[in-house]
């Protein structure tokens, strides 16, 4: 179609953009390799963007966390089959993931239910330990076994998508773990080979499109992700590839056109609202783009992703005003019920708030408790503290965080 000579290299922006379309999909684990891929973009070239860098580890723990919820929830429905063992491997995978204590612990209870349950066979004797120690929810602690790592990331996809993987066999479920693994060279190969097996694998055709998305294989991309979307115009699968190619080469009003074209109900879903939203945004159409999500908003109530990505088209828009208020939302939703705290949300709210001149308690304690959760930026929240300190007229603990920033320094 002869896009492929129009494509330039990718920026960490266009990386967290496929990232927030494939979470607000609820692919959290390509959501994750997106934004990993985008923060080493990022460590070889400083962006101009210098909240980038954090935006993006801010995303990629709130994914963790999505995921860890979805495999606890995966868990607890095997668990009612009375089939421990699958269900421990979802909460192991789900504990591996999580760095809430609450969830934590919560999972921890669920796996010495699941071992009560069921049918262990001691098949890991050793493992259940090593994931309660600091940084067992690092992405590396993810299950040793490709077998393992392939069921718990399709666990997370709808039935009909989990049915048709589970029937491609090794060289597919290898290329999916390759992929949400960043291995894209790998992941094609695999890819290819396995739909040599099975021609008829429809499924295959979005995950060999997004390897090669990664490849700058966009032509090939495109291909593939209209085969699959003809062919199945009621699945999710290939929009955020086909976006994501029409974005890169401009073609704004024929991604809306696409979009539009999607069959009801599917076209009224939240991932399509989003990538509508997404592509107003950034056919630099923000008007539009906040008008469409207010009014999703007005009319089906409070929606967390909704509401992040309404939130970000205001900041990315200057509305940090707006952008700071509806952060405080997330997170006032997130305390009424009970639900983990939203990290995005939590670190956006903070830093607009100090940036807009806020020198409360509130901020202060927010920034705190970043300091700790994010030792690799705790220096930049210090500082901050200090800051308010400073504006409130507390020298004393003003200069005490000034001694400890200057030791860190030293």
């Amino acid at each position: 179609m002869g896009f492929l000579k129009l494509f330039r290299g990718k920026t960490p922006e266009d990386l967290e953009k496929r990232g927030d379309a494939l979470a607000e999909a609820g692919e959290f684990g390509r959501a994750r390799m997106a934004y990993e891929n985008a923060l080493d973009v990022c460590l070889k070239k400083p962006p101009t963007d210098p909240s980038l860098k954090t935006r993006l580890e801010e995303k990629i723990f709130q994914v963790q966390e999505d995921l860890a919820q979805q495999h606890k929830e995966e868990g607890l429905e095997i668990l009612e089959s009375d089939y421990g063992e699958a269900a421990r491997d979802s909460f192991r995978l789900a504990l591996s993931l999580t760095r809430d204590p609450a969830l934590k612990r919560e999972l921890e209870e669920l796996l010495q239910k699941a071992t009560e349950t069921g049918r262990m066979e001691e098949r890991h004797p050793d493992l259940d330990a090593d994931l309660f120690t600091e940084g067992g929810g690092r992405s590396e602690e993810i299950p040793a076994t490709p077998t393992e790592t392939f069921a718990a990331l399709i666990g997370t996809l709808p039935q009909d998508a989990r049915q048709a993987f589970r029937g491609y066999g090794e060289a597919f479920e290898e290329g999916y773990v390759a992929l949400n693994a960043g291995e894209f060279e790998l992941a094609a190969e695999r890819f290819s080979e396995a739909l040599e097996e099975h021609p008829d694998g429809d499924y295959i055709l979005p995950e060999l499109a997004t390897a090669y998305l990664n490849l700058d294989m966009r032509s090939d991309a495109w291909d593939l992700a209209e085969r699959f979307q003809e062919a199945h115009p009621e699945a999710l699968h290939a929009y955020p590839v086909l976006c994501e190619i029409l974005w890169t080469v401009g073609e704004f009003e024929r991604a809306l056109e696409r979009l539009d074209a999607c069959p009801p109900p599917m076209g009224d879903s939240v991932p399509m609202l989003l990538l509508r939203g997404e592509t107003l945004r950034r056919a630099g159409r923000p008007e539009e783009a906040e008008a469409l999500l207010e009014d999703a908003l007005d009319h089906r109530g409070f929606d967390p992703e909704i509401a992040r990505a309404l939130a970000y088209t205001y900041e990315s828009g200057g509305n940090k005003e707006a952008a700071r208020d509806l952060y405080g939302k997330l997170l006032n939703e997130c305390r009424t019920c009970a639900g983990p705290s939203d990290p995005v949300a939590k670190q956006r709210y903070a830093l607009l708030s100090f940036e807009l001149g806020d020198r409360s308690s509130g901020v202060l304690e927010l920034l705190l408790s970043l300091a700790q959760e994010h030792p690799d930026h705790r220096n930049e929240y210090l500082d901050k503290v200090r800051q308010i300190y400073a504006d409130q007229g507390n020298d004393a603990e003003a200069r005490r965080f000034a001694t400890i920033l200057g030791g860190d320094a030293g």
